[in-house]
């Protein structure tokens, strides 16, 4: 397509101008369009002023054209191009960096990568909009991100579904940081104005690149900030060395979990549960520990997250009803007649045949379904697909269901009453306020009041004090469990507790 004079044709307006404001007035340009048809863009020349173009230019302009679609083609062919947005990808990307750390300039580098929409929301998105229009979605950004970079001296990447990255290759360090922050504050102007509502908001890593860095190093450790952006809700985050020990305890524990699991580096305590109608123990809950032979005690909020993230979790879990259960047997045997509670979550149930496990593992040990309580949290039973269906058919088997942390998650009035469960656990941090705080006394005696309406029995958790014990007794809970009860202790433990314990100083 050849324009002698753009302000003789409707399809040129001001906004034709480069970053000075200056208008262009001739265009020229070829279609770059590959062997298997994606349009990557245009091989295009621009002039201030109005000019000709003669058959013979027109010649050249399209021999360059395809001299220049034969670098696209070859670097397509060898991987290093995106096909969706004409960028950049990450293999290039890491071959860039260390082609430049080889350079002689000297210029201090950086890279950011910048996440526009978390995975976890994309998924949902890509069914909203389709995944054609969400091509064309990311195309816009791509050269929208161009537009924006003009004046630095940047290279632009696409590294992933959703996420862009941006070589920097600056002589001062804090211009650099701060061309970053303006970039994405930028792009998430842009989102705005073309009224696109990201749910988890736009986030960024920020990592300088040091001399003999290896490109998949600075690549791992700017993705690794990214990560410590969403986690702290901030923009964007710039790199160092907490950061990267941090990722690597995390990366070591995910290779290290089957590990644990074989060689039998996790155990169980047991916390009673106190039976306020019986008024005396009458089940616990198995909980989880790993003793790590390099690191000690690892807390499992920090390692049962990574194992639901890689569905690890489902191992771990089999891992703790085998021995729970045969826990249970040995104590039945003893002639100790207790519930086990067991902690599973929506992969679990998600898995293939698990209520075909359960059953052969109850029968395997002679242990009652009803002595086997399943408990999950209400965002597993609430945003799992087949969890619910799931649970009714641990029900049908006979096991009890309990809702765990009920309260702190998504659980509203309307759901209650399709919930595949007979037990309430109210959440610790519903409770911990109820003797000084009339609002939070009063959320508690609605809640218990509302799981008794519905079918449902409650049950406290996190109870530290005789003072909360006393007040959760006088609303009718049906069941406590917490420090001031029982601390999680050993297996060998539990009946000489259990069987010793003062009933009377709780009168």
């Amino acid at each position: 397509m050849v324009i002698q004079d753009t302000e003789l044709d409707s399809r040129f307006g001001d906004s034709d101008q480069d970053s000075t404001g200056k208008i262009f007035r001739f265009y020229a340009g070829v279609p770059l369009i590959t062997s298997k048809g994606f349009a990557v863009g245009s091989m295009c020349i621009l002039d201030y002023q109005p000019r000709q173009f003669s058959v013979q230019q027109v010649g050249q302009l399209i021999d360059l054209a395809a001299l220049a679609l034969v670098q696209i083609e070859h670097r397509l062919a060898t991987g290093k191009l995106d096909h969706i947005t004409g960028l950049h990808n990450r293999t290039q990307l890491v071959e860039d960096i260390e082609d430049l750390d080889k350079s002689e300039s000297g210029h201090p580098r950086s890279l950011m990568v910048m996440e526009l929409i978390d995975h976890g929301e994309l998924q949902d998105i890509s069914r909203l909009m389709g995944v054609k229009t969400l091509e064309i979605f990311f195309q816009q950004i791509a050269r929208r991100i161009a537009e924006l970079t003009s004046d630095y001296r940047v290279r632009l990447y696409y590294v992933g579904v959703s996420r862009f990255a941006v070589l920097f290759d600056h002589a001062g360090r804090t211009d650099t940081v701060v061309h970053a922050n303006q970039l994405i504050l930028e792009v998430q102007q842009y989102l705005r104005s073309k009224d696109v509502v990201i749910v988890g908001g736009i986030h960024g890593g920020f990592k300088r690149i040091a001399r003999g860095e290896s490109g998949d190093d600075v690549i791992r450790h700017a993705f690794a900030a990214l990560y410590e952006a969403k986690l702290h809700h901030r923009l964007l985050f710039d790199f160092n060395s907490e950061i990267d020990e941090r990722q690597h305890r995390i990366n070591s524990l995910i290779r290290e979990i089957p590990l644990a699991v074989s060689e039998d580096q996790f155990s169980l305590v047991y916390q009673p549960k106190y039976n306020a109608r019986l008024k005396k123990f009458t089940g616990v809950e198995a909980l989880l520990r790993w003793n790590h032979p390099k690191w000690g005690f690892i807390p499992p909020s920090e390692f049962v997250p990574l194992a639901e993230a890689t569905r690890m979790i489902q191992d771990i879990t089999t891992w703790v009803l085998s021995n729970a259960l045969a826990q249970l047997r040995l104590w039945k045997v003893e002639g100790h007649s207790l519930t086990v509670a067991v902690n599973v979550s929506s992969k679990n149930l998600e898995q293939p045949n698990f209520v075909d496990y359960l059953r052969s593992i109850l029968e395997g040990n002679e242990i009652s379904p009803a002595s086997l309580h399943i408990e999950c949290t209400e965002n597993a039973v609430l945003t799992g697909g087949m969890t619910k269906g799931v649970l009714r058919e641990i029900q049908a088997l006979g096991c009890s269901v309990s809702l765990d942390d009920f309260g702190s998650g998504y659980c509203n009035l309307a759901c209650l009453p399709e919930l595949p469960a007979e037990l309430l656990k109210i959440d610790r941090s519903l409770i911990v306020d109820i003797e000084n705080d009339t609002r939070a006394n009063l959320l508690i005696q609605s809640i218990i009041s509302m799981g008794h309406a519905m079918g449902y029995r409650v049950l406290a958790e996190g109870v530290e004090s005789k003072g909360i014990f006393d007040i959760l007794i006088g609303m009718g809970c049906d069941a406590i469990q917490g420090y001031f009860l029982g601390k999680p202790m050993p297996p060998e433990e539990v009946i000489k507790y259990i069987s010793n314990f003062d009933y009377e100083s709780l009168r």
